[in-house]
């Protein structure tokens, strides 16, 4: 009889020698399972270059990966450091296609601490790894107590930032959380999810067109919300390019109901989701929510007892219909992934990323205020696309990229403050304030109006009325829309 070929272990070269690091090798050491063989690690720290841990060396910093990974014939690479930033997992692809070795992460820790991830749990990387940011430090304690025990509701609740608010929101422990949105697959989904997580949560799902005061009333008074996070709107820019009255009507007709009732009814807190295309607006979904923005100030002016509060924020990664999944698809089909415009560039933030800020501002705002999230540094959207195609495993060139040309309403970039509005710090260092003059109290009429102008379907009046609304908006609607 031949014996069993013994199975060859594949060798590993471990990035990062902290505590993730050990814990991997450890792993590596003990697990009689496993099928790897840790060769050493690589670490930027000098005063670590030359320990050993767990029986293999620190052999010295990350920019002599490709010469490691030739002398001890590693099979593969992988990033134990679960804090790293995207800047580090960029480097770390570089340097690992530079020397022709496959590469894997830890998730980051912000996957660790809310459990979706176990620190030793290795995986492919993804895109959001090569845009990570320093963790974001939140006041846990001061959202828990302004959470906890409460009546919280969100809107649009099964959307794309709406579900992340609720997965984090239910960690606070809600004495109820009203999931509310106008599509009832969504809310089942969200609903049913938010149950598996925490059996014990006090969940109530409602369907609502908030446009409909009769009812928004009535789940108003039956729920009483102490707070409220409106994340429901239309939002995507093509689609609402060629049914503006529809974008208008639905955006700014859910926040003037929102404004109206949510105070008669005891709200003591409103936190608006806003979006950075509605700085100095060119489509009608950025106008739309630039007008949501002046009712979120003037009904904080008219309230004094429910504070409305907005937070503006640019692209989220992995939204629905967002430019990653668009990517994705076009390179399962392979390609080509098509670009409107080489220079175009967007900012971008993780969607848990975004909502942690939310609902650090939701805990800081006192009123009136629009809190803008630190979004780092815009990332052109053709750059995006080549690091999907080589995540994918495709070498540069074997998946076409196909300028197309802008599409209407789009910019070129995006700003997330206008020339009009103050830029002004804020207790947190990631949130900053954007503070405008200019917002009077009969222009509330003439939102109402727009409004009512956007049921009848008269685009040439809602034009006028927004230019008076939001002086800097620079939308025109294209021939024959409605």
């Amino acid at each position: 009889m031949t014996p069993k070929r013994k199975r060859t272990k594949r060798r590993v070269l471990l990035c990062g020698a902290g505590e993730a690091g050990r814990m991997i090798a450890r792993e590596i050491l003990t697990n009689p399972r496993s099928n790897y063989t840790c060769v050493g690690f690589l670490d930027d720290d000098p005063d670590k270059q030359g320990w050993e841990l767990e029986g293999a060396p620190v052999l010295g910093p990350l920019i002599d990966l490709p010469q490691h990974v030739e002398e001890l014939s590693v099979d593969e690479v992988l990033l134990t450091i679960p804090s790293a930033s995207g800047a580090t997992v960029r480097r770390l692809a570089q340097l690992c296609d530079q020397a022709d070795v496959p590469y894997r992460v830890l998730p980051s820790i912000f996957d660790v601490i809310h459990g979706d991830a176990k620190l030793t749990q290795v995986r492919d990387v993804r895109v959001e790894d090569l845009l990570r940011r320093a963790p974001i430090k939140l006041d846990m304690e001061a959202i828990g107590e302004f959470v906890s025990g409460r009546t919280v509701l969100v809107t649009g609740a099964g959307g794309s930032i709406g579900s992340e608010l609720c997965r984090q929101l239910i960690t606070f422990s809600p004495g109820r959380l009203v999931l509310l949105g106008h599509g009832e697959n969504p809310i089942f989904d969200i609903h049913n999810e938010l149950l598996r997580r925490r059996p014990q949560c006090n969940l109530a799902g409602v369907i609502v067109d908030l446009r409909n005061r009769r009812r928004l009333a009535r789940v108003l008074e039956t729920h009483r919300p102490a707070v409220i996070f409106h994340a429901a709107a239309h939002k995507h820019v093509p689609l609402m390019e060629d049914n503006p009255c529809e974008a208008f009507s639905n955006n700014v007709g859910s926040m003037l109901a929102l404004a109206e009732l949510a105070p008669a009814h005891g709200v003591e807190r409103v936190v608006v989701i806003s979006t950075d295309k509605a700085v100095e607006s060119t489509n009608a979904m950025g106008a739309s929510k630039a007008v949501c923005e002046v009712v979120a100030r003037l009904a904080d002016d008219r309230h004094p007892d429910c504070r409305f509060v907005t937070v503006r924020f640019g692209n989220v990664l992995g939204s629905r219909g967002s430019v990653i999944g668009v990517f994705q698809e076009q390179i399962e089909r392979g390609g080509p992934l098509t670009v409107t415009d080489p220079r175009m560039e967007r900012f971008f933030m993780t969607i848990p990323e975004a909502v942690e800020l939310v609902l650090q501002a939701a805990v800081l705002g006192e009123g009136g205020e629009v809190f803008v999230l630190d979004m780092g540094q815009p990332l052109r959207i053709i750059d995006l696309a080549r690091m999907l195609v080589e995540l994918s495993g495709y070498d540069n060139g074997e998946i076409p990229i196909e300028i197309t040309g802008p599409r209407p309403g789009e910019k070129l970039q995006e700003r997330l403050f206008s020339l009009a509005e103050e830029r002004l710090p804020s207790p947190h260092p990631q949130l900053l304030i954007a503070r405008s003059n200019g917002v009077y109290e009969e222009t509330w009429e003439l939102i109402e109006e727009l409004w009512r102008t956007a049921e009848e379907l008269r685009t040439d009046r809602v034009v006028q009325i927004v230019g008076r609304v939001c002086p800097e908006s620079q939308w025109r609607p294209a021939e024959g829309t409605f």
